[in-house]
């Protein structure tokens, strides 16, 4: 039944029960803890809690939707008490989730599909993914900084975590072996996380020795169900899919696609990845991204790599990111509509949320695909400078669009479009754009300095 069938033979399938195991088995809670230890104190510190524990819980599961119900269901409600708006919270989520599953190490399943389908070590993928998942997640943290500080919001007390037998130690076990592929690592994980995260749970219940045996009998059957219902979601979804990735590689209509997609843009690359990025954001509107990657993987990705003579790393990353973004964009927003469900929150107003929080993913792929130094393939001296300046850029793009600039103050509303548009142009990996938005962006950053000094407060 063609390649998408095998690997989610011998990989999916692995990475989905290990999903359910942690969410069934209580490791949300776990990942919320941890971050809740190191993040949860300072201003607007749930938020910040719901973006690690999220990151965490992604890159081990892999899935989007199992992210959101794992930690969703417990950051969202603490998000709310402490003043983030119903759809503010259900949007955090949905971004935090959604940039998981291309958080290294472990990125889910996604991160062994392209390693197969470029015919590259894991290793090699891993690498790549480190500093587009660290921008977008720096970005989201930014943003939710600067509306805890235009709102005055706080953090909250925290409480050091069970983190194993005792409540001192951990020991969650991340997918690792000499063979990183396959099924094998998930599911070693899976065995050596079942009763760690056992031993923590009844620790911290303090179970009663005649209650043991009822209790495992029952976390037992809970996991099974969670397992079952992650794998027949899965498989409804990505089979028929199957069928279709196969019938087009076997009549050849794969290679007449990849033709089409080059005429269609004329020879003209930035035409050709245009319309790469509509085909990734519909394709992703299945709410699975690794389905849109690997159908994208063989048709799309030649035609751009053919054409533009792009690096092949930075242009597979590219789908992936592209295929991510429709489960926070309108109309479908499948993710932020799952979050929004859990907070209680209107679906399409957490969507438009979403797409602001996450912005950094929309830009961040064009970046790395003509500068592949991002995805650190090639010369990597160009990150000397193009690293800081999109630093900066993300920086003053996130003080425009949430009013307050981290290091500087409130921004005035007439002021936040322009500083939002300068971020973006001075993060652009191209000289000439940032040297003008350099200049604009000192100018605006002196006004909103001013501002604040002479305490000319913006307007919440």
């Amino acid at each position: 039944m063609g390649i998408t069938t095998k690997i989610v033979a011998e990989i999916v399938l692995g990475f989905l029960v290990f999903a359910g195991v942690l969410i069934a088995t209580g490791a949300g809670q776990f990942f919320i803890d941890l971050a809740n230890a190191g993040f949860g104190k300072y201003r607007g510190g749930p938020a910040k809690v719901s973006i690690v524990a999220s990151a965490f819980f992604g890159s081990l599961s892999g899935s989007i939707f199992s992210n959101i119900a794992g930690t969703g269901s417990i950051t969202i409600p603490t998000m709310k008490k402490v003043g983030y708006p119903p759809h503010y919270a259900g949007a955090i989520e949905a971004c935090a989730s959604t940039g998981g599953v291309v958080m290294p190490p472990v990125m889910g399943a996604i991160a062994f599909v392209m390693a197969i389908t470029i015919g590259v070590d894991y290793a090699t993928v891993m690498v790549a993914a480190i500093l587009p998942s660290a921008l977008f997640y720096f970005g989201l943290i930014l943003q939710v900084d600067a509306y805890a500080a235009r709102k005055g919001l706080v953090g909250m007390k925290t409480r050091k975590p069970a983190l194993g037998p005792r409540g001192d130690e951990a020991r969650l076990a991340l997918p690792a072996g000499h063979d990183l592929s396959g099924l094998g690592p998930a599911l070693y994980a899976v065995g050596i996380l079942r009763p760690v995260v056992r031993q923590c749970a009844d620790d911290r219940a303090e179970l009663p020795a005649t209650r043991d045996h009822d209790d495992a009998c029952a976390q037992s059957l809970k996991t099974l169900r969670q397992v079952g219902t992650l794998v027949t979601q899965t498989a409804a979804i990505i089979l028929p899919i199957a069928f279709v990735v196969s019938a087009l590689t076997i009549t050849g209509v794969t290679g007449s696609m990849t033709s089409g997609l080059v005429a269609l843009g004329g020879d003209n690359v930035y035409l050709v990845i245009a319309l790469g990025v509509l085909a990734c954001f519909i394709m992703g509107m299945a709410g699975l991204a690794i389905v849109a990657y690997i159908f994208l993987a063989v048709t799309l990705a030649p035609a751009i790599i053919e054409i533009g003579g792009l690096n092949t790393v930075a242009v597979h990353f590219f789908i992936v990111y592209y295929a991510m973004l429709s489960v926070i964009t309108p109309p479908v927003g499948a993710a932020a509509f799952l979050a929004a469900t859990i907070a209680g929150a209107k679906p399409m107003l957490t969507s438009f949320t979403a797409m602001r929080l996450g912005v950094v993913i929309y830009f961040v792929p064009l970046f790395f695909l003509f500068q592949p130094a991002l995805v650190l393939q090639g010369d990597l001296t160009p990150l000397i400078y193009v690293l800081p300046s999109i630093i900066i850029g993300i920086t003053l793009l996130s003080g425009g669009l949430e009013g307050y600039l981290l290091g500087v103050g409130m921004v005035r509303p007439w002021l936040r479009l322009p500083l939002g548009i300068a971020g973006f142009a001075f993060s652009f990996p191209g000289l000439t754009t940032t040297l003008i938005a350099g200049v604009a962006s000192a100018v605006l950053v002196a006004v909103i300095w001013r501002d604040n000094r002479n305490g000319v407060v913006a307007v919440p």
